[in-house]
């Protein structure tokens, strides 16, 4: 049984249950199915948003931080080649090194999200399996109460069994339901926490931006005397200057 099959798993039970309640006229027969009902859920979408959280390395979607290393260690050697030095140079280094640190534990704390989102995943595919059994069950004891009725001296027995069968079976799927809405807790208290923890990030380079990629407009620059010299002049009213950010500096 797949994930993708999950979602399909869920509905057909929650269906049959209903059905199956509807035969039986019995309030825990009821019970199971609006039980059932709730459970629907979709397996294979937590899964796909789990490798989303996780870095690509691990299997997952997320941004591969080994690259971005990488790339920060080459601009580093190309200034250090380039004898760039300077109050400049020495923020740019602490920035980047400080980028880094927390970029590591921003990922660590992503991927941790992605293994959590993955197991809860997990509980609710076997969930799904509870549920198929749970209303098969039901659709099997709705099958023997209609047979019960051609036979009205085996119907009050068959209705205590069918009873004690129910409740095993409501015993059954409330135990996988606290699973579930534990699962779900956890999820989403660390998820929060990740989300608090990338916000915080963002708070820590309020100057971070991308270089703009506009070219300027030289058109009112031109030449003019100054101090008895030829030499450019520009408007720098008029001149559209490109944005320049954090890591624009070089």
């Amino acid at each position: 049984m797949s994930y993708e099959e999950d979602k399909a798993i869920y509905i057909a039970a929650a269906a049959a249950a209903a059905s199956a309640a509807v035969i039986l006229v019995n309030p825990l027969a009821k019970t199971i199915a609006l039980m059932i009902g709730s459970m629907i859920s979709d397996p294979a979408g937590m899964k796909k948003l789990a490798d989303q959280w996780r870095d690509s390395k691990l299997g997952g979607e997320s941004v591969d931080l080994g690259a971005l290393k990488i790339t920060i260690a080459e601009l580093k050697a190309k200034a250090e080649a380039e004898g760039w030095k300077g109050e400049a140079r020495k923020l740019f280094d602490s920035s980047s090194d400080t980028f880094l640190r927390e970029m590591n534990k921003l990922a660590n704390h992503r991927n941790s999200a992605g293994d959590t989102v993955d197991q809860t995943a997990l509980i609710f595919h076997y969930g799904a399996g509870v549920a198929f059994l749970a209303a098969s069950t039901m659709s099997v004891l709705a099958t023997i109460a209609l047979a019960s009725t051609f036979v009205p001296a085996l119907r009050v027995g068959v209705q205590i069994a069918i009873t004690q069968t129910l409740r095993s079976i409501g015993t059954s799927l409330q135990a996988v339901m606290k699973m579930k809405l534990k699962g779900v807790f956890v999820a989403a208290t660390i998820l929060g926490i990740v989300n608090m923890y990338s916000a915080s990030q963002a708070a820590l380079f309020p100057g971070l931006e991308a270089v703009s990629d506009k070219v300027p407009d030289f058109g009112s620059a031109g030449f003019g005397y100054t101090s008895g010299t030829l030499s450019p002049s520009l408007d720098l009213g008029a001149a559209q200057q490109p944005k320049s950010g954090f890591l624009g500096i070089f």
